[in-house]
């Protein structure tokens, strides 16, 4: 029988591929690459190298922007700026028509709430506020005021400028030797002798985003030797000197007010002894008692920091 077994080599079956007759000669491991591919990749390359110096330089300085504004940092926000508010205060004798009760028939008292109202009544103040047109009686008085600036003027005007927040004392009296006041708490009435006493009337005010100011008045009790006492405030203690206080927070009185609006605190001629009168009535040894209107009035619109335009500069860095 015919030996069948192939005698060639298992490479013999192997067929290289086909090369095109331009193409023989060369390497098949790189193959030549197309003129079209070539010239194509050359181009973009020119492109990318020369396009950034052909960009305007507009929108290069806009790319950078957000750069230039992550390094610099968040922007800081618009300073405090103090509010200030008119101080006025106005003497008048006890039986005084025109500053008793013919001028709070033209002060509206219902902006304040009603059980601070009655707090009041209890304990010889009475409050409210006049916006618009100002009562003729009154806007008299305070022309005087503004227009009389000496001791034995009718009424004395003066500026404070606070910051948001931040709490200043009037004086509303002279010192006392002795003040007996009787103080109703809401269920009772109670009387204490306060030593070297004096009225002050705590003032706090903060901006709104509509121009409006809120301002607090809360009555005070000042008394005895002064002493130094450490005062916590914004989370940090400080050392103060001064008298003891006797704070009369249910008493507070907070309005909020437009511009040149005005809170008016006076007190009640019938209730002798009463925090009223011991804040707001003068009692001199060689003179007649007199009583004081006290009011507060804002001398510009509010600006909330919050609510603040930037800068010029800060708008320009932002709008880069």
């Amino acid at each position: 029988m015919a030996d069948c077994t192939w005698k060639k080599s298992p490479m013999a079956f192997f067929r290289p591929p086909r090369v095109a007759a331009s193409h023989r000669g060369r390497s098949l491991q790189h193959p030549e690459r197309p003129r079209g591919a070539l010239a194509l990749a050359t181009g973009l390359a020119v492109v990318a190298a020369v396009g950034c110096h052909l960009a305007p330089h507009g929108t290069a300085d806009r790319d950078a922007a957000p750069v230039e504004r992550a390094l610099a940092g968040p922007r800081r926000p618009p300073a405090t700026r103090p509010l200030e508010v008119d101080v006025v205060f106005l003497r008048h004798e006890p039986h005084d028509a025109l500053l008793g009760n013919d001028l709070w028939t033209l002060v509206d008292e219902q902006a304040i709430d009603e059980q601070t109202r009655r707090q009041l009544s209890a304990n010889g103040l009475r409050g409210g506020v006049v916006i618009g047109d100002v009562p003729a009686p009154l806007a008299s008085r305070l022309a005087e005021a503004a227009a009389e600036p000496t001791l034995d003027a009718p009424g004395t005007l003066r500026v404070l400028q606070l910051l948001p927040g931040r709490r200043a004392e009037i004086v509303a009296t002279t010192l006392r030797p002795d003040l007996i006041v009787l103080e109703h708490d809401g269920e009772s009435v109670r009387g204490t002798t306060y030593h070297d006493a004096s009225g002050v009337v705590a003032v706090r005010a903060w901006p709104a985003a509509d121009g409006r100011m809120r301002i607090e008045a809360v009555p005070e009790l000042k008394h005895g030797p002064s002493r130094r006492t450490w005062v916590g405030e914004e989370g940090a203690f400080r050392l103060e000197t001064g008298q003891s206080s006797h704070r009369l927070d249910r008493l507070a009185v907070t309005v909020d007010l437009p511009p040149h609006g005005l809170l008016v605190i006076g007190c009640r001629p019938d209730a002798p002894s009463s925090v009223g009168e011991a804040i707001l009535q003068e009692r001199p040894a060689d003179a007649v008692a007199s009583r004081q209107l006290l009011v507060l009035s804002p001398r510009a619109a509010a600006v909330d920091p919050v609510f603040a335009t930037a800068t010029t500069a800060d708008a320009d860095a932002f709008t880069r």
